[in-house]
């Protein structure tokens, strides 16, 4: 029996490691400087003037951000000097405060205090182990108690360093993590007495007051303080058996909650280089600037898509015997009883719904509620992108190993029009070999912000290391149906997708600054690219619709490089290999390989005349609509290796891709791909330095789909 004594030892050193990662993530933010340089007069309010003039409402919130301190920690440790977070929303810049009232403060400190004296008490009794004991950080119901960390993490999940107004977004995630880098999800609900439709967030706060403009931004005042859980994803899952029994059982039984325990990479968080300025004299050369940064962490993330208990049944599946039986339906009966085999059916199952990245239910303004990869900064998806007369997929590899899933807006469908969909099936699944046994598993609709409001209260899709969505159908893998149907189309992905990591560290889409618009990716942060030479220099440059590039962003090579990525997985098959990117005179002679093998001769990507001529660009408008000419210029052009870009985004200065040769395709060619591990690489054959590989997106397209005349490839 533990005594009051061996607790507070316990819990002692237990704080250690059950408080690391949130104190860890407060001295993270709370170490950095605020550049006096960026002091204004302001002739407004500023969110601390609005706070201050309204003491009745805010008083306990002023107080935390009096105690919350966000400069450099000083060698005599006197806090007197270090600037806190009422100095930082007194400056210039542009937040949004999500700010609780006294009530909601209040509420917060009885209902952690006592969640904690609770795990204390059943510590003492015998009936709580030590692994499951909960720390909240707060020890005392009395505000003037709370720590100063506890004071700097509640102010990070409440502070987004971008203003928004709730009336420019759609339900979702917000387009921007808060300072301690996670997601607030936000969506609607109408009160059941009066019928006024309030926004939540993170399902369970109500915006009480919304969208008031201040000098540096928006003050949202909610009821309910924002605390998200510090626990990772497969334990939120686990914490949650009124929706997810079976789930959380299956989960342990495969082992596969190992695989996703990970939350950074130390060893890059130690080099010396997260968040560093990269001096580059290509940049220089280039971009007129000669800096720009190394990412600031290596974090890694995952997503989730799961069955409620409430899905399963509608299927006859009350147990987890009987997803048993049915898994070994769908996957087969090897390693039958082996369940953390990964040749088990069970183990499968699990795998497949398991994705490397966390993908987002997102609200940014025209980001159209994607559960893909958000699009924020200054990229506005829906200005740069044409409209809603095409869906919008985006395809990413899952835990099974060798997998796709699809993720797709339906903008075509008027059934799923609102939806996000996970393997969409062409023509609403008439084209499936099986229906019998695939009319259930595709066309799996991913659960709104509203859904999980209004069916699943208190539920918590935001872990340390990811995010779970709740699904409508049952999901599985089948080869022949995937080649056969959901993948038996024109596949793209923008470069960036490649890899996880860009998506798992805010880099890709991040929130544009005039000081931090490009990041030196450097060699060996990207699990899935390898530099084959010691000069290869890697940068990835965040959206701007001002550019000639699918989603506004870049990958770009410079110096003699010679980069190698591995390319996603697709079924066996033989596809056409196209690369896109945008053609500018700095650019380089690329030799391209595939597997290790030269794809062609050398191709120069940059842009004159001579080279215009050569690849018979002709720009729709000067066919006047004339759709049987603009196909054959087409087809002269990709008999040659060359393409016009996609006619479902715009260019500079939001002119149609395909009236400007600036942004364009080349064929590599057809290849063979076998099950398995494939490499693009690309080298750099010309001997200056300060020459740019850039590269926008990768197309992988099956050869029935370019040979069938019945049903031409579109143009978008």
């Amino acid at each position: 029996m533990f005594n009051l004594k061996n607790i507070v030892e316990i819990i002692l050193d237990k704080s250690l490691v059950l408080l690391s990662v949130c104190v860890a993530l407060c001295c993270t933010c709370c170490t950095e400087e605020i550049d006096e340089s960026s002091r204004y007069t302001f002739t407004g309010e500023t969110v601390v003037d609005y706070l201050e003039n309204r003491p009745e409402t805010f008083s306990s919130f002023l107080h935390i951000l009096d105690h919350a301190y966000i400069g450099n920690t000083p060698a005599d440790g006197d806090f007197s000097k270090v600037a806190t977070a009422r100095n930082l929303l007194s400056t210039y810049g542009q937040y949004t405060c999500f700010a609780p009232t006294n009530a909601a403060v209040e509420k917060y400190l009885q209902v952690q205090y006592q969640k904690w004296v609770d795990d204390m008490q059943a510590l003492q009794d015998g009936t709580l182990s030590i692994k499951d004991f909960r720390d909240t950080g707060v020890h005392s119901p009395i505000l003037e108690d709370l720590s100063d960390s506890m004071c700097c993490e509640i102010v990070k999940n409440h502070v987004l360093e971008r203003a928004y107004m709730t009336i420019d977004l759609s339900e979702g995630a917000f387009p921007s993590p808060n300072m301690n880098d996670r997601y607030i999800t936000l969506t609607y609900i109408a009160d059941e007495v009066t019928g006024v439709v309030y926004p939540f967030l993170n399902y369970n706060s109500r915006i009480i007051d919304l969208d008031y403009e201040v000098e540096n931004g928006v003050v949202q005042t909610i009821d309910e303080v924002l605390n998200p859980s510090t626990a990772l994803l497969p334990d939120l899952l686990i914490s949650q058996t009124n929706y997810f029994e079976i789930w959380s059982k299956i989960l342990e039984m495969t082992e596969l909650d190992t695989i996703m325990q990970k939350v950074e990479d130390k060893k890059y968080a130690e080099s010396g280089f997260a968040g560093l300025q990269y001096h580059s004299p290509y940049l220089d050369a280039t971009m007129h600037k000669n800096t720009c940064y190394y990412p600031k962490a290596r974090k890694f993330k995952y997503t989730m898509l799961v069955e409620p208990d409430s899905i399963f049944k509608k299927y006859q599946i009350h147990d987890v015997s009987d997803l048993i039986k049915r898994c070994e339906e769908w996957y087969g009966t090897e390693d039958k009883d082996d369940y953390t085999s990964r040749e088990n059916a069970l183990n499968k199952f699990v795998a497949y719904h398991i994705i490397d990245r966390q993908l987002l239910y997102s609200s940014g303004t025209g980001s159209g509620g994607f559960i893909m990869e958000n699009y924020v900064g200054s990229y506005n998806s829906e200005e740069m992108m044409y409209g809603s007369s095409f869906d919008r997929s985006d395809y990413f590899e899952t835990m099974l190993p060798y997998t796709l899933i699809k993720v797709t807006r339906p903008f075509t469908n008027s059934d799923y029009k609102s939806d996000v969909m996970i393997n969409y099936a062409q023509e609403k699944g008439t084209m499936c070999f099986n229906t019998e046994k695939m009319y259930d598993h595709l066309n799996v609709r991913v659960y709104s912000p509203a859904d999980i409001l209004n069916c699943m209260p208190n539920f918590k899709d935001d872990a340390l290391n990811g995010r779970l969505h709740p699904i409508d159908k049952i999901l599985i893998y089948d080869e022949d149906e995937m080649a056969g149907n959901v993948l038996r189309e024109r596949m793209r992905w923008d470069f960036a997708s490649w890899f996880p990591e860009l998506t798992n560290n805010n880099i890709r889409w991040f929130n544009l600054t005039s000081q931090q618009d490009v990041f030196y990716i450097p060699d060996g942060y990207l699990e899935r690219a390898r530099f084959k030479s010691e000069d290869s220099e890697n940068y990835y440059l965040c959206a701007r619709s001002a550019w000639y590039n699918y989603q506004g962003d870049e990958m770009l090579a410079s110096e003699i490089f010679d980069i190698e990525y591995r390319m996603p997985y697709v079924p066996a098959g033989t596809y056409e290999l196209r690369f896109g990117y945008s053609r500018y005179p700095n650019r380089s002679v690329v030799q391209f390989y595939i597997d290790g093998k030269p794809a062609g001769i050398p191709v120069d990507l940059r842009n004159s005349t001579e080279t215009e001529n050569f690849i018979g660009f002709i720009p729709d408008s000067d066919f006047n609509g004339a759709e049987d000419a603009i196909a054959a210029n087409d087809k002269e052009m990709h008999n040659r290796n060359w393409m016009k870009a996609p006619d479902s985004f715009k260019v500079a200065g939001g002119k149609q891709s395909r009236d400007d040769s600036h942004s364009i395709r080349y064929v590599l060619g057809v290849f063979t791909l076998s099950k398995g591990e494939h490499w693009f690489r690309m080298k750099n054959v010309r001997s200056e330095k300060n020459t740019q590989g850039q590269h926008d997106y990768f197309e992988i397209v099956p050869k029935v789909v370019i040979s069938d005349p019945s049903k031409p490839e579109d143009r978008h």
